[in-house]
């Protein structure tokens, strides 16, 4: 059985990135942008990441605002389409 708990680590690395591109998973998911359920996917998704440390290296590397997730993101295509639909938070 696979663990689907979404792990601390990467939660944190998925929290950290949505903030960089402008699209704080908890705000989005408070002010009902973005369904609980696909937040809750999306942290599923960085919790089975092969490779965590490479998130946490370019997100250490990155100063200020993204504008686009890094192409080996997990959640590339649904960050992608979020960031072009949804409103940025300032």
């Amino acid at each position: 059985m696979t663990n689907t708990a979404p792990c601390p680590t990467t939660t944190k690395l998925l929290s950290e990135l949505t903030e960089k591109l402008g699209l704080p998973l908890p705000e989005m998911v408070g002010r009902g942008l973005i369904p609980a359920k696909v937040a809750a996917q999306m942290e599923q998704n960085c919790s089975a990441c092969p490779n965590p440390a490479k998130c946490q290296s370019y997100l250490a590397a990155q100063s200020g605002k993204l504008d686009a997730p890094p192409h080996f993101c997990v959640n590339t295509r649904l960050l992608t389409f979020l960031s072009k639909t949804l409103p940025k938070a300032p």
